[in-house]
């Protein structure tokens, strides 16, 4: 038999004080009642039952409290962040090497080198090809691109510093490519989500985007930007994706406010990035 839950006990020692109540003094009929002499005496009341009311009243008051805690504890939390990046778009500016450092060694992660020019992103340097005959509709210089080893002094930045406007330095998912990235301030935020969505296509599940009409505008801008070059997928100040924009075309055109993010993901990671991508507002 299951536990009883706190909102049962409470209500049923409710109902039980109350029937000690009606044995404590029990109904008279109303020709009882007329047959009793003295009835415009002023009696003294009945010690029990006032002791009995008492604690009936205060029962109800913790069955009253204890079902609003029952209700509110179903209602969503909104979650405030101080720094930390729930979700962001961010054009990537090269990979990191794994960091070799220790925490107490003074290093901080606020003032960032740049990154050489042989381990730059830029989409000149990852040369898209899309006149070959890969299965994947082009080819390019990527994996030949190094990670920079002069950021193995700098540790990830934390969560406080993770700001929109900061060049970062983020760890990956486990999955997700290279150790860590270089990443510049972001072009693109919850904010910007007007609805996100788990969607599966051929098989692969991702996550689909609505944007506002001013996020449309800011995510084409970015895109454009960084055409035949990455943008890192930030979610809760790890990078999730890094895709190669529109590789397989020869020139930008505008996604009209949609877009899917591709990451490798279960269901149930694409549900629960949409949910964190959309609470993060």
């Amino acid at each position: 038999m299951p536990e009883p839950t706190e909102e049962e006990i409470v209500r049923t020692a409710l109902q039980e004080m109350l029937g000690d109540v009606a044995t404590t003094r029990p109904s008279e009929s109303a020709a009882e009642l007329r047959a009793r002499p003295g009835r415009r005496r002023v009696r003294p009341p009945d010690t029990k039952l006032v002791v009995a009311l008492a604690a009936a009243l205060i029962l109800a008051v913790a069955l009253f409290t204890a079902g609003a805690l029952h209700r509110s504890s179903r209602q969503p939390t909104p979650v405030h962040r101080i720094g930390g990046d729930a979700f962001s778009m961010r054009p990537l500016l090269c990979f990191a090497a794994r960091y070799q450092g220790s925490a107490t060694d003074g290093t901080t992660a606020q003032v960032l080198p740049g990154c050489s020019s042989a381990s730059s992103l830029t989409a000149a340097a990852i040369g898209i090809d899309i006149s070959g005959s890969s299965g994947a509709g082009y080819s390019s210089n990527l994996a030949g691109i190094p990670a920079d080893d002069s950021f193995a002094a700098f540790p990830s930045t934390p969560a406080s510093l993770v700001l929109p406007t900061s060049t970062v330095l983020l760890n990956g998912t486990a999955g997700s490519g290279p150790d860590r990235y270089v990443l510049g301030p972001a072009g693109l935020t919850g904010g910007d989500v007007a609805s996100a969505s788990a969607r599966q296509v051929d098989g692969q599940w991702s996550v689909y985007l609505v944007l506002t009409p001013e996020g449309a505008t800011r995510w084409d801008f970015l895109a454009s930007q960084q055409f035949h070059a990455l943008i890192g997928v930030v979610l809760n100040d790890r990078v999730v994706s890094a895709p190669i924009t529109q590789p397989t075309q020869s020139s930008f055109t505008s996604f009209d406010g949609r877009l899917e993010i591709s990451g490798s993901f279960s269901h149930a990671q694409a549900t629960a990035a949409a949910s964190a991508i959309v609470g993060s507002k």
